[in-house]
């Protein structure tokens, strides 16, 4: 019985193993209205990656770049609403003109790449 159950938790050890490697080697970056735009965050993240937004005010646009990663505010973290109010994507200062977007998915994203509890204006 004993070596039944240590196999049994050897292979459940395995399984666990090979069912999160991602999770093993996500990273978390953290934006800053007044230390790291979330872009700058978003170009160091990798796939499966998230990026945690302060509350404030970034005057940016962004672009997910392909990427299966979470942007999100810190309503992911504890479900607090009031995070998506006062975690603000401002538009107003728009540095590509091409493009009058706020937020681009226009490089093959999916449902993988994420943008959660977020106010995005102007």
């Amino acid at each position: 019985m004993k070596t039944r159950l240590r196999l049994t938790w050897s292979l459940l050890g395995l399984c666990l193993l090979f069912l999160t490697p991602v999770s093993l080697f996500a990273q978390k970056f953290t934006a800053s209205p007044d230390k790291m735009p979330i872009q700058q965050c978003i170009d160091l993240a990798k796939s499966g990656d998230t990026v945690i937004v302060n509350e404030g005010t970034y005057y940016e646009q962004i672009d997910f770049k392909g990427k299966a990663i979470t942007v999100a505010s810190r309503y992911i973290l504890d479900g607090d609403e009031s995070h998506i109010s006062k975690t603000i994507i401002d538009g107003s200062n728009i540095s590509d003109n091409t493009y009058a977007s706020v937020v681009y998915f226009r490089s093959g994203e999916d449902i993988s790449s994420v943008l959660c509890g977020l106010t995005i204006r102007n």
